[in-house]
């Protein structure tokens, strides 16, 4: 009876163990390490599973053999050293290596020794491939924020609000003047390299920042290590919890000391380059004025010639007195772009608006400019739809701008050509064109084409005459009217100029003088 009792405690003893040996393999398989036993000479006496996979042999191959017979003699011998490493010193010891795939990627892995009873030795293997290559990846995508930083020398920092802690990127600690962990750096720190003037108004600006998801800006100055001040923008916003409690605040550092100077420099040299466009127009409003006085005297005594009050002129004087008259004219002309390009600078000019019979205007212009078109050889073609209608404007105006089309493309066509002008209706207003078959226009100059003293050839413009301000002030006026001006050309094939205009101008002729006053330098 007793015997029976004793059988059956032992067999329940047994049970219990294999249960917690099940147990242990189940906890063994879910571990990704694999586990051997080495006895002290380094024979591979015994291995426990694991769940990762085997880096080794099948353990049917490798168990009773050496790690000499198992591994590479190079890799073996550096297994060895921390076998024998582990059970000198008792403690844990650790090795990486890899193994040759036949081709394919390396594969990584991690032996880590502990020592066990009876100069055993445990070894846990895991493969660390996986881990390897992301901190791999860590580390170029580190080191390429590195150098992202220090080219664009933009430092980066991040406050810990629950421990103080303020971390510094290198670049951040060389924007101060330090070689990255030559100091520590404390939110104290970084406000006492703030000049003293800004220093409130810097903080204030940091605790406002705190308390915002949204990130935010701020420019102040920085005195480095050496001294010098150095001027940075600082961008910053606040980390949260789910709750949208302040965790940390976190930002950028750029030293913008460069820029700011930059930015210095071109607002000084716009500044000169604006007093000296308005020293400019001063002088050329002056010098107008005073052309026109001496001009009008010239054309009202060669009238008085052409006219023979003073007495009868031969042939030969009323060619002098025509050639006056035709110079006198050119000259007038240019006054009056010159005065026109002055009003519109200074803002003091307006459109008198009432009702434009364009047909008739067209006819007006092109009546006074056929002496021209005759002396140049060109011939009109004139092509204006019934339905035009009549609409709102400056009639004196819009015959300027057509004047100054129209004579354009007299004086730059050749011998023989023709200029086409015509008129058609809009959905809400109307369309002019000027067609030439002159020797048209390169792309590079279109664009320049309507702004002002803008001219192509210099020395042709000198021989045909001209300012350079005609198209740039028929923008102006177009535009004043609340239409738009353009053209379409190729060399070559001559150009057509084409300008739009609303039934109704869209301002007041109080209103159009703020328009027209920038006008002529817009593009």
């Amino acid at each position: 009876m007793d015997d029976h009792l004793k059988s059956r405690e032992q067999l329940l003893t047994e049970l219990r163990q294999l249960r917690a040996e099940r147990e242990q393999l189940n906890h063994l398989e879910a571990v990704p390490d694999q586990i051997f036993r080495l006895c002290p000479s380094g024979t591979l006496i015994g291995y426990l599973g694991g769940g990762g996979a085997s880096p080794l042999l099948p353990p049917e191959q490798f168990l009773g053999r050496h790690v000499l017979d198992v591994l590479p003699h190079p890799l073996a011998q550096d297994f060895l050293g921390i076998v024998d490493a582990a059970r000198e010193t008792g403690a844990l010891q650790t090795l990486e290596y890899h193994l040759d795939t036949r081709g394919l990627d390396e594969e990584y892995y991690e032996a880590r020794c502990i020592p066990g009873s009876h100069g055993e030795v445990l070894c846990f293997v895991r493969e660390i491939t996986e881990r390897r290559r992301t901190e791999e990846n860590l580390r170029t995508s580190q080191q390429l924020l590195t150098d992202s930083q220090r080219i664009a020398h933009i430092g980066s920092w991040r406050l810990d609000f629950d421990s103080g802690t303020l971390m510094w990127t290198d670049e951040q600690y060389r924007i101060f003047g330090y070689e990255p962990c030559e100091m520590t750096p404390t939110l104290e720190v970084f406000l006492a390299h703030v000049p003293p003037d800004e220093r409130e108004t810097v903080a204030a600006d940091l605790f406002s920042i705190a308390t915002s998801v949204e990130p935010a800006h701020c420019e102040h100055g920085l005195i480095r290590k050496d001294g010098a001040l150095r001027q940075v923008l600082c961008t910053a916003h606040a980390e949260v919890d789910g709750e949208g409690r302040p965790l940390a605040m976190v930002g950028t550092t750029q030293d913008i000391t460069e820029r700011k100077a930059l930015e210095e420099a071109l607002r000084t040299q716009n500044e000169q380059l604006m007093e000296l466009d308005r020293l400019k127009s001063n002088f050329v409003n002056a010098v107008s004025h005073e052309l026109r006085t001496p001009l009008t005297s010239i054309m009202g005594y060669g009238e008085f010639l052409e006219d023979e009050v003073a007495g009868p002129l031969n042939p030969d004087q009323h060619a002098f007195v025509n050639q006056i008259q035709r110079a006198a004219g050119r000259l007038g002309n240019l006054v009056n772009d010159l005065l026109d390009f002055a009003r519109l600078q200074s803002g003091a000019f307006k459109l008198m608006i009432r009702e434009v019979d364009l047909r008739g205007k067209l006819a007006e212009v092109l009546g006074a400019l056929y002496p021209q078109a005759q002396e140049a050889q060109v011939t009109f073609n004139f092509d204006v739809s019934e339905a035009v209608p009549h609409f709102q404007g400056d009639p004196e105006r819009i015959g300027q701008v057509l004047t100054n089309l129209i004579g354009n493309a007299i004086k730059f066509t050749p011998p023989g050509g023709r200029v086409d002008v015509s008129a058609s209706v809009l959905a809400e207003g109307v369309r002019v064109e000027v067609r030439d078959t002159g020797i048209g226009i390169a792309p590079r100059h279109q664009r320049k084409l309507f702004t002002k003293f803008f001219q192509i050839d210099p020395s042709t413009t000198r021989e045909k005459g001209g300012t350079g301000l005609g198209l740039s002030i028929s923008k102006a006026l177009v535009e004043a009217h609340g239409g738009r001006i353009g053209l379409e050309s190729r060399p070559g094939e001559g150009s057509t100029f084409w300008f739009e205009l609303p039934i109704v101008p869209p301002v007041s002729p109080c209103d159009a003088k703020a328009v027209c006053s920038t006008a002529p330098g817009s593009d």
